[in-house]
């Protein structure tokens, strides 16, 4: 592929993209949950907000989950 195809193409993905969104949020369920991947991992030192208390939960867990409501 040549180089100025292959800019053409690139703009015209880029400006298509917008447009994909705004088409998938149209014909997206309102009534389905909406979901949100949470992945908390430490390695090494364990930060306050993400150390687990004794009921199994961290801040951030507790923080997300009000957010969520």
């Amino acid at each position: 592929m040549r180089r100025r195809e292959f800019l053409t193409y690139s703009a015209a993905t880029a400006a298509a993209l917008p447009f994909a969104s705004v088409l998938s949020q149209l014909l997206a369920d309102d009534k389905a949950p909406k979901k949100i991947l949470y992945f908390s991992r430490s390695q090494g030192f364990e930060h306050d907000p993400v150390k687990l208390g004794a009921d199994g939960e961290s801040v951030s867990d507790k923080a997300l989950k009000r957010l969520g409501k």
